[in-house]
């Protein structure tokens, strides 16, 4: 089943507001914590007559069972049923491992997830490990974007300085920052031979942005770079298995400059 529900909930992926002003890119490490709750049979299997049902020596669960009992004069008849719920926890390594296992990476150690933003990055998710190339998953790791209610605390000054003086240049200096919170609606898909999956979730993104410079003189360029990010209060179910309820938190450090390298998890 782990493997099963692993490769269902690898495709989910979050929304995080941001700009860029150049060509240049930032990165963000990212963390999953998801849970996964099913309903799932939770009675002994019993024969008509009350006695456990065996498979290969083992008892095992099911959701009704029907039995009678005689005792003397009297018999007893019960129809019982009965379900509980069954959790799992998911991390980055389970989703790392279910990279592994799709033969995207060979092994998961020293890899991390990456949300790169601006620039040729197409706002994508990476796999990222120290000393290799970062590898594009925005085929199986995926956001979507909608315009969504939301409340941002901003601000952004431009301050232009001219001189009478020709032999002084004029300057000019600007700032912004940002922060807020913003509805999310987030989406998975997925599909194999086995099972084709399509679930929806939502929730809130808590967010901020900072514009900073970089470089110097003719090489100095601005660029707008997020700040720690994180997304609660986010929940779903997988629209073909209605009794399967996900909830799912996802935390995003303070972006890093690419080509800066990304250090591994």
């Amino acid at each position: 089943m782990k493997t099963k529900k692993i490769q269902q909930i690898v495709a989910i992926a979050g929304f995080i507001p941001t700009f860029a002003f150049s060509q240049y890119e930032t990165a963000q490490n990212v963390t999953f914590a998801l849970t996964v709750s099913e309903t799932v049979d939770a009675l002994v299997a019993r024969d008509s007559e009350g006695k456990p049902e065996l498979v290969e020596g083992k008892t095992y669960l099911r959701y009704e069972n029907s039995f009678s009992t005689t005792r003397g004069a009297i018999t007893t008849s019960t129809v019982e049923k009965g379900t509980k719920v069954m959790t799992m926890k998911i991390s980055n390594k389970d989703i790392l491992e279910a990279f592994m296992g799709a033969g995207i990476i060979l092994d998961i150690k020293g890899y991390s997830i990456s949300f790169y933003s601006g620039g040729d990055a197409n706002d994508a998710f990476h796999l990222v490990k120290a000393g290799s190339p970062a590898i594009n998953v925005s085929e199986y790791l995926f956001f979507v974007e909608e315009e969504a209610a939301s409340a941002e605390n901003f601000t952004e000054r431009t301050i232009s300085t001219e001189y009478d003086d020709p032999e002084k240049d004029s300057k000019e200096s600007y700032t912004r920052n940002g922060n807020g919170k913003t509805i999310v609606k987030l989406r998975f898909q997925i599909s194999n031979d086995e099972s084709s999956v399509d679930a929806y979730l939502s929730g809130i993104a808590s967010w901020s942005e900072t514009y900073r410079v970089f470089g110097k003189g003719d090489d100095q360029y601005g660029l707008i770079v997020p700040g720690a990010a994180s997304m609660n209060n986010i929940v779903g179910e997988d629209k073909g298995d209605d009794s399967t309820l996900i909830e799912v938190r996802i935390s995003m450090t303070a972006g890093s400059l690419i080509p800066a390298p990304v250090s591994p998890r």
